[in-house]
Formats: structure tokens, C-alpha cells, sequence
């Protein structure tokens, strides 16, 4: 069975902040706090983990709705490119214009000409 690596990229992304909050801080040696760190690390780091997991999680959970509509945005273009191509070919089965017979300016001059003048020998 294929792992499809897509899906579980996007879980990874998803789920990352939460892994991140669970990790340790990195603590202060002692000995080495003259200026009183410590406490104010023990202060902030539960305001720490929890920006990190609302700010972290909301932003995988964009990111995973943006690609995921990103990928249904391409699946309706693709199936309006199919239908464009199907009554393209239903349009020239029955001789009338289809979108693959786009006209400049100078034929589409040219062609009112020949409208033009093909109608008026059939009025004579």
C-alpha cells in the first residue's frame, strides 16, 4: 500500500506546535542568576506555551484549509476545462463557433466583409 507523504506533511504541520509545547524551556544554571531570570521565567513560560499553541495551532489549521481548498480549486478547474473541451467538440460537430476559433480584429474585419458581400448576392 503507497503512503501518500501529502497528508501526513500537513498532520505534521498541524499537530508541530503541540509538540513544541510539550518540550522543556531551557532552564537557568544556577549560580548564574544575578538579575532574577529564573522567576520570571517560571512567570512566563505557561503564557509562553499557551501563544504558542493558539498562535501555532490557528496557523496550521489556515495554512491546511489554504492548501486544502487551493487542491478542490484545481479539481473544478480541470473538470471546467473538460466540459469547455467536450462542447468545443459538440460545437464543431454541429458547425457552429466554439471557443477555439477566436478571432483577431483584422479577421473578424475581414469576415463581416465577406458576410457582407455574400449577403448581397443573394439578395440579386
Amino acid at each position: 500500500m503507497k503512503i501518500k507523504i501529502l497528508p501526513l506533511l500537513f498532520l505534521l504541520l498541524l499537530f508541530l506546535p503541540f509538540i513544541y509545547a510539550q518540550l522543556e524551556f531551557a532552564q537557568i544554571p544556577e549560580g548564574t542568576d544575578f538579575l532574577g531570570l529564573s522567576q520570571l521565567e517560571e512567570m512566563i513560560r505557561p503564557w509562553l506555551v499557551r501563544v504558542s499553541l493558539l498562535v501555532g495551532g490557528v496557523f496550521g489549521i489556515y495554512l491546511f484549509l489554504l492548501l486544502l481548498r487551493a487542491y478542490y480549486e484545481r479539481k473544478k478547474v480541470k473538470l471546467l476545462e473538460d466540459i469547455r473541451f467536450d462542447l468545443d467538440h459538440l460545437n464543431k460537430h454541429y458547425g457552429l463557433p466554439s471557443s477555439r476559433e477566436k478571432k483577431g480584429p483584422i479577421r473578424r474585419f475581414f469576415s463581416r466583409l465577406i458576410s457582407k458581400k455574400t449577403t448581397e448576392k443573394m439578395k440579386l
